[in-house]
């Protein structure tokens, strides 16, 4: 074979596309499986601490603060609203 055939043949190009799909997929799945990770540490983590901290308030850092009680219609004021009980 040679260097002027050797240019032409084209077999191998096909597998070579191939192999650089399949590196991009698996730098995909390396990406989200290490961030999917670093979730789930840090869920167990605050689930660990809160499991140690026996007796205490446990809340983690991120949480957002409860929401304020429902307003319903009080029935002894009138129609003002207040908070219901």
């Amino acid at each position: 074979m040679t260097i002027k055939n050797f240019y032409k043949d084209e077999r191998g190009a096909s597998t070579v596309e191939y192999a650089l799909i399949a590196a991009l997929i698996g730098a995909g799945i390396v990406a989200s499986v290490s961030t999917t990770g670093e979730t789930v540490d840090s869920t167990f983590t605050t689930a660990t601490d809160c499991l140690e901290a026996v007796g205490e308030s446990c809340v983690a850092a991120d949480t957002p603060p409860p929401p304020p009680p429902p307003l319903r219609p009080s029935r002894d004021r009138g129609n003002r609203v207040g908070p219901a009980r």
